[in-house]
């Protein structure tokens, strides 16, 4: 199972979702980019392995749950025949339904489809027997995610509806937060973890969240904080931890060549590990339900922090204000709501 969540917010339609994936194979590594434990989870082996959101045309994007290989044999069809139907779901859906039985029905698979229409932003659920169905609410999700969980994700999406942010600052928002439950809670046991990840849709097409720097802190300020790096590369998510140390090449069949891929951007991925090209930046507090995220312009050093490359490693150099307002996190966890959210703007 997974986790993927889909709202409309203004003139655009968003989709986030985890990366956790089940099989029968014993997973390459024991942990995840964000320290997450891989195990056996009810039979099934539950690791870091898959991109489950993917573009199928200029104006449509998809988010899956379920079956890998169902949703595989969907997503293909969907990026194939999208220009053919012209985004018309009632026979879509009986192209899907004649190009799969009898087997169609039984399929376990959930999809979230974000829709750009003449009539604005939509959001639509798919499943292989009720079909395409268009969300009246503002938001959806499908997975396996716990109901306490998803109503903390709710929560956030709420408060940015009422503060309606720059378009820019969502995704790193949401997304930086559903990290942060699988940061403090055994989200694996829910068949949901390893690094999260959204796009964004509206009239100018598809955008994927900017590149992102995650740094999870504990308790002692001279603990050295792990160092995580998201981006997406032609539609590839590429996850760089310090926990796993080998840089992560996360796909599914909407990348028609692994090997065109790799050659185009192996070398390149490699070198931007060293670089400051973090438009976003986040602090997770391991000891205390505390998310501070940070907008910044890259290279340049600002009111909270700078990046110095020195030995193969990039350090980060916080300002006194900063290491103020993240040590004010620790000393005092925040009453009321289990989690205290800050969002910054790097001059």
């Amino acid at each position: 199972m997974t986790y993927c969540v889909g709202w409309v917010l203004g003139d655009a339609v968003y989709l986030v979702a985890d990366s956790a994936a089940t099989s029968s194979t014993i997973p390459v590594v024991t942990q995840s980019s964000f320290g997450q434990s891989h195990r056996v989870v009810r039979g099934e082996y539950v690791d870091e392995g898959l991109l489950k959101l993917a573009p199928v045309g200029r104006d449509a994007a998809i988010a899956y749950a379920g079956d890998v290989e169902a949703a595989s044999k969907v997503l293909e069809f969907l990026i194939d025949h999208w220009l053919m139907f012209n985004g018309d779901l009632v026979r879509l859906q009986k192209a899907l339904r004649n190009a799969f039985s009898p087997s169609f029905d039984r399929w376990k698979v959930s999809l979230l489809l974000a829709l750009c229409t003449e009539v604005g932003p939509q959001l639509v659920r798919w499943g292989p027997v009720l079909g395409f169905e268009v969300q009246r609410e503002d938001q959806c999700s499908i997975g396996s995610l716990s109901a306490p969980h998803r109503a903390l994700v709710e929560s956030v999406l709420k408060e940015l509806r009422r503060i309606n942010p720059p378009k820019e600052d969502v995704l790193p928002v949401v997304s930086a937060f559903i990290q942060s439950l699988g940061v403090h809670d055994d989200l694996i046991e829910h068949n949901v973890g390893g690094a999260v990840v959204g796009l964004q849709l509206d009239s100018d097409g598809i955008a994927w969240q900017p590149d992102t720097a995650y740094f999870l802190l504990g308790r002692c300020p001279e603990e050295v904080p792990d160092f995580i790096r998201v981006g997406v590369r032609d539609d590839a998510l590429v996850v760089q931890s310090s926990i796993t140390e080998a840089p992560m090449v996360l796909m599914n069949s909407a990348v028609p060549s692994w090997q065109k891929w790799h050659e185009k951007w192996n070398q390149i991925v490699a070198s931007e590990y060293l670089q400051d090209h973090y438009p976003f930046v986040v602090f997770i507090r391991k000891d205390v339900r505390s998310i501070t995220v940070i907008r910044r312009t890259p290279g340049r050093e600002g009111r909270y922090m700078r990046f110095r490359p020195s030995n193969d490693v990039l350090h980060l150099e916080c300002t006194l204000e900063l290491s103020e307002i993240l040590s004010r996190q620790c000393a005092q966890p925040p009453l009321g709501p289990p989690f205290d959210l800050v969002c910054l703007q790097q001059p």
